[in-house]
């Protein structure tokens, strides 16, 4: 159905969890899975004491970005996305939203 992978490690000095990956399977989305997968990723990274939450998105990708500006999460700085398999250039930008944990 969907999944996330967040990283409670790379930015704890901030007390920021990364989203390294979300995904829905394509003939799921648009139905609310991805934004209650990030509305329990929010509850889980508050759990554990961390205030926000940083993540990359790529340009090919808008769908993804109108999502996570839609929840609140705000661009901070662009960047070329480099890993196994992405495209050469592969633009984006990375986003962050401070929680509100109770």
């Amino acid at each position: 159905m969907g999944k996330l992978h967040l990283d409670f490690v790379t930015r704890a000095a901030h007390r920021e969890a990364v989203l390294v990956a979300a995904a829905v399977k394509p003939e799921l989305q648009s139905r609310g899975i991805g934004t209650a997968l990030m509305g329990a990723s929010e509850e889980l990274v508050c759990s554990r004491g961390f205030g926000g939450i940083v993540l990359g998105v790529e340009d090919y990708n808008p769908r993804a970005r109108r999502l996570y500006e839609r929840l609140g999460y705000v661009a901070f700085t662009s960047d070329d996305f480099k890993y196994v398999g992405a495209p050469v250039p592969n633009p984006g930008v990375w986003m962050r939203k401070e929680l509100e944990c109770r």
